[in-house]
């Protein structure tokens, strides 16, 4: 949509609404990033590291939209439009990923060749070992 000519007024408010609402999107990939590292200092790292992402990302998106570009700013719309579908790129990438992790997981618990690290995460005095994602054989990514 932000491709579209200038007399279309009301494709380019859409594509303007559209590409705002992205923003919403931080939510969901915080809760992502939460459920799927385990300990507490693995965890608030990856959220920091977010958060910082995206705020440098909100520094630098608008220096793309320069002055000599107008009114097409049509490098700043591929700028966006490579980003946005890099971030669903590596999204369908984490996402194979964590399928294939746990099926990993699954199999190496079903056959017995590997037994839980420690005690079992399960229960109280598992869940305060802050083990990870790795060392933690029962953990589980969310997708």
């Amino acid at each position: 949509m932000s491709f579209l000519h200038t007399q279309h007024v009301a494709g380019r408010l859409a594509g303007i609404y559209l590409i705002n609402a992205i923003t919403a999107t931080l939510v969901v990939i915080f809760q992502w990033t939460s459920s799927n590292v385990a300990g507490h200092t693995k965890r608030t790292a990856s959220v920091a590291l977010i958060a910082g992402s995206f705020s440098v990302g909100n520094i630098i998106g608008p220096q793309t939209f320069q002055t000599r570009d107008a009114p097409e700013y049509i490098p700043a719309k591929i700028i966006v439009l490579a980003t946005q579908a890099s971030a669903a790129l590596f999204a369908g990438l984490l996402l194979c990923y964590y399928v294939w992790a746990n099926k990993r997981k699954d199999a190496a618990l079903d056959a017995g060749l590997v037994l839980p690290l420690g005690a079992n995460c399960e229960d109280e005095e598992g869940r305060w070992q802050n083990l990870t994602d790795k060392e933690n054989r029962l953990f589980h990514y969310e997708y």
